[in-house]
């Protein structure tokens, strides 16, 4: 008897923009979304290269203007907090600035670059205007680590809030409170060229072993028992990470000793290989590089 083992199954990532009780938007499933993205990014070398360049080229020459204007953009140090939201821009759709006035509010104090994976949106008003965000340093632990309110960029509200946000968030199409990368539609490829590094660098940890397939020859255990077999290896064998390792099976047979199969390790490099430059392409593609 063979039992089939599910070495593990992709789930793609959720998006979703959900309302909690709290006043914040929830972006993704477990909140994390920016999260997630910024793991993609620093996870594949295609990826990150084509990020990097791009947000390179989108701040160009950074904000080049004359006189009096050029001085305030100077103290500001605003070419550099622009440098920095251009990768946001890139890496997750938009980016947020924190406009601090002075303490007569006469004037911009200084404007400040803020990651967008601190920031979560507030409630939207029936004018379409979201008159708060929410800024924390980390989103996963924020009951422990807190969470500050801060008011939407606006003029007329500076006496009362010193410290605003400026969202600056591009169309998304199906989106309401946050802005969608331009990559989306690439990001399970993303994935792909994630574990196919991570598949070769553990293979290479387990000593290049190729997968194989134990066979035990003393009969049928009960049910019970080839339940907790199979996750028991599930458990151990899930996902890229066990490159390299095996499975077992139970057949009917009169001979006790268990038979080992190796399964060739020339397939699984071809198949890796077609992986890797097929995401390259589709990465390439949907990042809109063609070279």
């Amino acid at each position: 008897m063979i039992e089939n083992i599910n070495l593990g199954k992709y789930t793609e990532p959720s998006y979703q923009e959900t309302l909690n009780r709290s006043g914040w938007v929830e972006y993704g499933k477990d909140n994390l979304f920016p999260n997630y993205l910024i793991d993609l990014y620093n996870s594949s070398a295609v990826h990150h290269a084509l990020v990097d360049s791009i947000a390179y080229m989108i701040y160009g020459q950074g904000i080049q203007l004359t006189g009096e204007a050029q001085l305030q953009i100077e103290a500001w140090g605003l070419n550099e907090e622009i440098r920095k939201a251009c990768l946001d821009l890139k890496l997750q759709g938009g980016y947020y600035l924190q406009v601090s006035y002075s303490l007569d509010r006469s004037y911009i104090k200084s404007v400040e670059h803020i990651p967008f994976e601190y920031i979560r949106a507030g409630a939207m008003q029936e004018n379409g205007t979201v008159p708060y965000y929410y800024h924390c340093l980390d989103w996963e632990n924020y009951r422990k680590v807190g969470v500050t309110p801060i008011c939407s960029f606006d003029v007329k509200k500076k006496n009362d809030h010193p410290v605003q946000i400026l969202a600056v968030k591009p169309f998304s199409i199906g989106a309401i409170y946050y802005p969608k990368p331009d990559y989306m539609g690439s990001i399970n490829w993303i994935e792909i060229d994630k574990q196919v590094a991570i598949y070769h660098n553990n293979n290479l940890n387990n000593g290049m072993a190729p997968s194989m397939a134990i066979h035990w020859k003393n009969g049928v255990p009960p049910k019970e028992e080839r339940r907790q077999i199979r996750q028991d290896i599930e458990r151990q064998m899930t996902g890229a990470h066990n490159a390299g390792k095996f499975f077992m099976t139970f057949p009917d047979g009169s001979d006790q000793a268990p038979s080992i199969e190796t399964f060739a390790l020339s397939q699984a490099s071809e198949q890796s290989q077609f992986l890797s430059e097929k995401s390259t392409a589709k990465i390439m593609i949907d990042h809109r590089e063609t070279t």
